[in-house]
């Protein structure tokens, strides 16, 4: 049971130190995070969850229900996804022409401070009332730079929203056993732990904290203590094989990649990595590569130094109950990223400290605590203790705020990862595809691919897409469909190597093939908008028009602002005859890309069919405002100056247009 501390007056009133204390900690955070308020998007994932996902475009019911029962990102979390939806509508409604990052940056930090309030909470009620230990948590919480990736990362909403959940269970489970076992707090305890689950899988491992709990709190395993968490369990196992239904198809490795002994050895040096970056948080990277072979000698020791690590565990279940707690608390939060079976390409990865390291700032907070009040500490420990942790958490905080630089965009992310490790594929990869798709310099965007396939030839599919796509569109099908096709021999299970090899036979007017590969796609993701809208792009090549549309209205369905999908659906419309239906479409089109000059041009042309000359004017003065030096346009517009009964101006048109 929890006891409590001093008399029953408010906790706030009493402890002023302590909430000065916790203000400035939520003061420092917030400073050591404000520059990531001014960062952008991402090419890490943050196309997957935001600038590419057609599910978050709306809060409808279709909409809602893809959020629901679709996975993103190999991952199943609708919460995290429901809360990025919010997010989009405030973006879109502050700037619809360009999605801003602002609004999902600002939710993150937002959580991001709550969480440390939530961590205070915790270890505060977990300690029973020990206020250094809490604060000392908070503050190594709020402002180590291993947690940037988790809170500068749109990306890592998920890390930052179920913590959120995770926390509040915790004290939720702390005030039911405080309050002489009432149910109400248990069930609370059970919505926070499932709401947790719904925004990331890791929370799988709450009940097993609870356990933990109940042994750092000396309650009994009795058979009542052990039934009441059977819910949780049960929960925990249908998210956890949902997962591992999910992943089984990309993220996790085969199995026989590598042996038993090989992934011993690196989950052994995944948790010494994390104990030295919690240590020494230099040299922080978005991406670990795993070691090539042979393995360095630091993995065939690390087994033997976890050995020593369990022993110590053991050892200080009875003697000392605060190490082994922090201990198996860091390693149950672990357990699952450290690649026992491999998951993804990293090795470590910094978000997986997010919650984990709360067992270590545990242990660190007690040792301060038992030091600063030992029974006849000298002036210097009352007055160095303070100085000294002020000190950390300054100098943590200034890191911290050199970090969410490096996640400022795809450009300084990916340089920071090469620096870092020279030799790291993904880190190249990644930088290819920003040249690429963000500067438009394909030169670049080849010398890093071209590197990054040299480092792994058989890994990074990304890079054969890339290059792919980059030599289509610059006319070199051969070498496009070449490693459209390596792409697919790597990863036949990853739905994008078959829309690139689709596109790019689309590219050759190979449609039949293209056709087979975009409907692979829907195959192995049902209902993915770019799927749906390419299968319509090749049934219209195919002169399939109202097929193609069908294909477009399911894609609009899904996402109302795909606006490609208008656009095409604008051109079928056209050829069946269905003029004022494309007229709708070019209108919804440019209400989403307003610059678009061909668009305004179609649109002119449909307007023209119907005698609306005067809207088509105003399309047509606006593309040439957008392209004043496109003669077809100028003809066009003297075209409807004739129908407006303005022959002067006509005629000034098509002296533009170099036509006597």
């Amino acid at each position: 049971m929890l006891k409590k501390e001093g008399s029953n007056v408010s906790f706030w009133k009493t402890n002023k130190n302590t909430l000065i204390g916790l203000t400035g900690i939520i003061l420092l955070s917030l400073a050591a995070y404000w520059t990531s308020l001014g960062n952008g998007f991402t090419n890490w994932d943050d196309p997957f969850y935001v600038t590419e996902n057609a599910y978050i475009g709306s809060l409808k019911g279709e909409n809602l229900k893809q959020i629901f029962t679709k996975e993103v990102a190999l991952n199943y979390h609708p919460i995290t996804m429901l809360s990025l939806a919010v997010d989009y509508q405030m973006a879109y409604s502050e700037n619809p022409k360009n999605v801003s990052a602002s609004p999902f940056h600002r939710s993150n930090l937002i959580l991001h401070l709550l969480n440390i309030l939530l961590v205070f909470g915790f270890i505060f009620r977990l300690s029973n009332g020990k206020k250094l230990v809490a604060l000392t948590a908070a503050l190594l919480f709020a402002v180590h730079p291993i947690h940037v990736e988790s809170v500068a990362w749109i990306s890592e909403r998920k890390d930052v929203l179920y913590a959120f959940f995770f926390l509040s269970g915790l004290i939720a489970y702390l005030q039911y056993l405080s309050k002489p076992l009432k149910l109400k707090y248990l069930l609370f305890t059970f919505l926070l732990f499932s709401l947790s689950c719904l925004s990331k899988p890791t929370a799988v491992m709450f009940p097993v904290i609870l356990l933990l709990v109940d042994f750092f709190m000396r309650r009994k395993w009795t058979l009542r203590n052990l039934l009441e968490k059977i819910p949780f369990f049960i929960v925990s196992i249908l998210i956890g094989l949902k997962t591992i239904a999910i992943q089984s198809t990309m993220a996790i490795g085969n199995i026989a990649d590598h042996h038993l002994i090989d992934r011993l050895m690196f989950a052994s040096y995944g948790i010494l990595a994390y104990l030295g970056k919690l240590i020494l948080p230099i040299h922080l990277t978005a991406h670990y590569a795993y070691p090539n072979s042979p393995l360095p000698v630091v993995f065939w020791i690390a087994p033997f130094l976890i050995l020593g690590l369990l022993g110590l565990i053991i050892y200080s279940i009875k003697k000392i109950p605060v190490l082994a707690f922090g201990l198996l608390f860091f390693l149950v939060m672990s357990v699952l990223t450290l690649q026992f079976i491999s998951v993804g390409t990293a090795i470590i990865a910094e978000r997986y400290t997010y919650i984990p390291f709360l067992g270590l700032y545990f242990i660190i907070g007690y040792g301060i605590h038992a030091l600063y009040h030992q029974p006849h500490p000298s002036s210097w420990v009352k007055k160095g203790i303070p100085f000294v942790i002020i000190l950390i958490g300054s100098l943590l905080a200034f890191r911290t705020h050199m970090q969410c630089k490096v996640w400022q965009n795809s450009e300084t992310l990916w340089k920071n990862a090469i620096t870092v490790a020279p030799k790291d594929a993904k880190a190249y990869s990644g930088l290819a595809d920003f040249y690429m798709k963000e500067k438009g310099d394909q030169e670049m965007a080849l010398v890093h691919l071209n590197k990054a396939l040299e480092l792994n030839p058989e890994g990074e599919v990304d890079a054969y897409i890339n290059r792919s796509t980059l030599y289509r569109n610059i006319g070199n099908f051969t070498k496009a469909l070449s490693d459209a096709q390596k792409a697919v021999s790597i990863k036949n299970t990853n739905f994008a190597v078959y829309n690139n090899l689709g596109n790019t036979y689309l590219a050759m007017k190979n449609f039949d093939l293209a056709l087979s590969n975009f409907e692979k796609v829907l195959e192995l993701s049902p209902n993915n908008p770019m799927g749906l809208a390419n299968v319509g792009a090749a049934l219209y090549e195919k002169k399939e028009y109202e097929k193609s549309i069908q294909y477009y209205d399911k894609t609009l369905a899904i996402s109302p602002n795909f606006a490609n999908a208008y656009l095409n659906r604008a051109f079928a419309y056209s050829h069946i005859g269905q003029t004022q239906k494309a007229i709708l479409d070019y209108d919804r089109f440019l209400s989403l890309q307003p610059n678009h000059v061909e668009a305004y041009y179609f649109s002119a042309k449909e307007k023209i069919k119907l005698g609306q000359f005067s809207p088509a004017l105003n399309d047509l003065n606006k593309a040439i405002q957008l392209n004043p030096s496109a003669n077809y346009l100028y003809s066009t517009r003297a075209e409807v100056y004739n129908r407006l009964g303005q022959p002067d101006a006509a005629r000034a048109d098509l002296q533009k247009a170099g036509i006597r």
